[in-house]
Formats: structure tokens, sequence, C-alpha cells
């Protein structure tokens, strides 16, 4: 399984996708983690990151793909045309809201107790 854009970068070169994740799974493709204790003590920073994914979710949604695509090549390197078509591919899965589904946090929720193989409690 390879991130964007080296999934269409390792097609260029000769593999194959076997399946999308993006259509097993109900996960975001992006998102932000911070504990309490660190929002409580920096909460405008945190509003700020929020609003500026946001900001970023709805600009590649409202089709500004070769602006995004642009900065994927500077700071990554991919190929214009490379990093495109991995761009045109996750857009779908970004979260118009920010929220996720029930599906996808019982998703995630899941995962993370097969890999830890401890029971997670929904109360915790």
């Amino acid at each position: 399984m390879l991130a964007p854009p080296f999934d269409a970068e390792a097609e260029e070169r000769g593999s194959h996708e076997i399946a999308f994740i993006g259509d097993a799974l109900d996960l975001p493709y992006s998102g932000l983690g911070a504990n309490a204790a660190f929002i409580n003590a920096h909460r405008p920073e945190a509003v700020a990151a929020i609003r500026a994914l946001m900001d970023a979710n709805r600009r590649l949604k409202d089709g500004h793909l070769a602006e995004a695509a642009g900065q994927v090549v500077e700071h990554i390197g991919a190929q214009p045309a490379t990093t495109r078509r991995s761009i045109e591919k996750m857009v779908p899965l970004l979260s118009d809201t920010g929220e996720l589904s029930s599906a996808g946090a019982q998703q995630a929720i899941d995962i993370q107790a097969e890999l830890t193989r401890k029971a997670i409690d929904g109360d915790a």
C-alpha cells in the first residue's frame, strides 16, 4: 500500500493496483490529531489548524487541483501528471464537514482493536 502520489508513480513504473483502499474503508484521507491538554493550552493554534485543513479540503473540492499538484511537486518532487492523477483519485475521500461518519469511526475502532489485540471501550 502506497500513499499518494507514490501509488500513481508505482503504476507508471509497471506496478498494478490490486484494490483502491478508498473503496474498502470509510476512513478520512486527511485529519488532525491532538490531545485535550494541547488543545486547551493552544486553542488559537488548534482552531487555525482546523480552519486551514477545512479550507484546503474545500479548495480541492472546488477544483483547485493544479494548485495542489504544484505544492506536492515542489515539496515532494513527484512528477506533475502523476501528482494530479493521485489528487483526483483522493479528492472524493475528503470530508465536506470535517466529521468522520459513524461507519468510518467504527472501522477505525475495529482496526485499532485488531492491531492492539485489545477491546476498545467506547466510553474511554
